[in-house]
């Protein structure tokens, strides 16, 4: 049976409920229980109850499960394309300003668009409420985008700053490519939005790092002014987690309890974490590490994260070419050499974005297996920097890492008078883009260099009015 969903002039859908009939907001429906469709008896039309089962609606007793119901109806078409009116004996469906749906007499015109409705196939309108329901981060720069069901209607959709033609939007829903991407035309031009419900990943194994962690959470507060959900894999209790938790971020934090042995443990979690299907709700994903510290708002960079096509992470340019340095995956090239075409540095996976961890599975399994099969044949110490190495073998074997965003992000810290500080790293607050990661520090306590620098980042930007 071929189903229909009704779509009102002011962009609600027809539900059922103990009084009748009335209009809800798809936005605020968590399920499409109580939604009518509209199906065929014969010639004539009604309402049913949504799939699976099919109640029909009673006009009577304002119920969709009377044992023999009454209320068949005709679809009368438009001068609009796709608009239609619904024609019971008593009259025309007409929907109130409070959002009731009544059957009025006489010509239907006089009620205008209320008496009008879109017709959309059920298949299309459950997509449709998916994509309601969402945040979107619309290319190319990343603007933040959600349907403004207020300003919307059945003729089109307001979707960020843009106002959509509601059959282009559909049309563009039905053939999406997937659940997490849209490509759609509006106002003449071609767009692409990709679906935005970010996490933070950190890897906490062991109390040493507990104070880098706290601070690198006090960054990601101010100046990130996150408010995502924080994801903290750890083989501690929840207890000393929440203890170096800033109170008004223990509501964002999940806890992940892992355990940890060796030194393979410790730092190759990431990858079993992408594979086992428990980060899969998140796009984008950022893992950072615990010496990461964040230097201005971090949203503009998850947005544009979500529009990456692979996963990004900062270059060590300083070591040359991944196939011969030894902390980007030189053993395992040796193991399985193969053609770039190319000079290619390896990147670090402290700051490491991941734009739709379900898309991106697939691509980031492989590495995950190596680490697997590598180390089952040469025992479990035998990848020098561990997870970083698999990462740069794998993903550049396959193709599937692009380091575009974070390496534009992420600068280094630590010493000052360190080489590579000074060719590759930006202290200065004036040029704070996203993240510095203080791995070239000699000290024992990272947490000290970092909280000074973000106290000095809070300060410039107090006094930048920033």
């Amino acid at each position: 049976m071929i189903r229909y969903a009704l779509i009102t002039h002011d962009f609600r859908v027809p539900c059922a409920a103990e009084e009748g009939l009335f209009c809800g907001r798809l936005g605020g429906l968590e399920t499409l229980d109580t939604v009518m469709s509209l199906g065929q008896k014969g010639d004539k039309w009604s309402f049913l109850s949504a799939p699976p089962y099919t109640l029909w609606y009673d006009f009577l007793s304002g119920r969709p499960n009377r044992a023999v119901s009454a209320g068949l109806m005709t679809i009368e078409t438009t001068n609009e394309s796709g608009l239609v009116r619904l024609k019971e004996k008593g009259g025309y469906l007409s929907v109130s300003a409070q959002g009731a749906v009544d059957v009025v007499e006489g010509d239907p015109e006089r009620f205008g668009d209320r008496s009008m409705f879109r017709l959309i196939p059920w298949e299309a309108f459950t997509k449709l409420w998916a994509v309601v329901r969402q945040t979107w981060s619309l290319g190319p720069d990343g603007e933040k985008a959600t349907v403004d069901e207020w300003k919307s209607s059945f003729r089109s959709l307001k979707f960020g700053s843009l106002r959509v033609d509601f059959d282009q939007l559909c049309e563009a829903i039905m053939k999406q490519p997937a659940p997490h991407e849209l490509l759609f035309m509006a106002e003449r031009n071609v767009y692409r939005a990709a679906l935005y419900r970010p996490g933070v990943l950190y890897v906490v194994f062991g109390d040493k790092v507990l104070q880098e962690f706290r601070t690198s959470l006090e960054s990601l507060m101010n100046p990130g002014f996150y408010t995502g959900e924080i994801l903290v894999a750890t083989n501690l209790l929840s207890e000393q987690i929440k203890s170096v938790v800033p109170p008004s971020m223990r509501d964002q934090c999940r806890i992940i309890t892992m355990s940890a042995f060796d030194y393979p443990d410790y730092i190759s979690t990431r990858q079993t974490l992408f594979s086992s299907g428990v980060l899969d709700d998140y796009a984008p994903l950022l893992y950072m590490d615990g010496d990461i510290a964040v230097n201005s708002p971090i949203e503009p960079n998850l947005l544009r994260g979500a529009l990456e096509r692979m996963s990004s992470a900062q270059l060590e340019n300083f070591n040359g070419d991944f196939r011969h340095s030894q902390s980007n995956g030189a053993v395992l090239y040796s193991k399985d050499p193969y053609n770039l075409g190319r000079t290619e540095a390896g990147f670090n996976t402290g700051v490491f974005l991941v734009p739709n961890v379900k898309a991106q599975r697939h691509l980031l399994d492989p590495a995950f297996l190596t680490n697997l099969i590598y180390t089952d044949m040469h025992g479990r110490g035998s990848i020098p920097f561990h997870e970083q190495s698999v990462m740069n073998y794998a993903l550049r074997k396959i193709d599937a890492f692009d380091a575009t965003l974070i390496n534009s992000v992420t600068d280094v810290g630590g010493d000052p008078n360190s080489p590579i500080v000074k060719e590759y790293g930006s202290m200065a607050p004036e040029r704070a883009r996203g993240f510095v990661h203080f791995w070239c520090y000699g000290g024992a306590n990272r947490s000290l260099p970092m909280g000074n620098y973000t106290r000095q980042i809070r300060h410039y930007r107090r006094r930048k009015g920033l």
